[in-house]
């Protein structure tokens, strides 16, 4: 990683919905604990979320009990301005990207939020710690604003205090 990519390290305050054998954990962009600018915005998920610019990228550890089926199911962002790419990795593997509308309200359309929908095919990843990561690859000068990530885990034993790798 390159000096000019700020990492962000998340602890993050999840959902986990049952979906099919499958759970879905949110993960609260806005509750990381690194210095980077947390937006109040009355429309997303909890109020706030997190200003991101072209190289700066948000990280999250999450754990797994054995090899799993992972995807990413959606992320929630809102853009005021020109189009923002994103793109997504599990551990050094790129998931998918998206590429956010292009549209300006001088400013009112950063409280609309907007759904990726899911990115690329679930892939299969190893026990132990595993790490999601959103990078924007190119934003405009005003940057884009993520509320949150859904992560949709293949193994419906998997639990929030697994996933959050709070476990003996």
């Amino acid at each position: 990683m390159s000096p000019s990519h700020t990492c962000v390290c998340l602890l993050l305050a999840m959902v986990a919905v049952k979906s099919c054998g499958a759970n879905i954990f949110r993960i609260e962009a806005e509750s990381t604990k690194d210095d980077l600018p947390k937006i109040d915005r009355s429309n997303a998920s909890n109020k706030k979320d997190v200003l991101l610019y072209q190289n700066e990228m948000l990280s999250f550890k999450f754990c797994l009990k054995g090899k799993t089926p992972v995807g990413i199911k959606n992320v929630m962002y809102s853009n005021d301005g020109g189009a923002d790419k994103c793109v997504l990795n599990f551990n050094t593997k790129k998931v998918g990207e998206f590429e956010s509308t292009t549209a300006t309200d001088f400013g009112k359309l950063w409280n609309v939020f907007k759904s990726s929908g899911s990115l690329g095919s679930a892939m299969t990843l190893d026990s132990g710690r595993n790490t999601v990561i959103l990078f924007v690859k190119s934003a405009d000068d005003y940057g884009i604003e993520i509320d949150h990530i859904d992560v949709d885990v293949g193994d419906d034993e998997v639990t929030e205090e697994i996933f959050t790798c709070n476990i003996d």
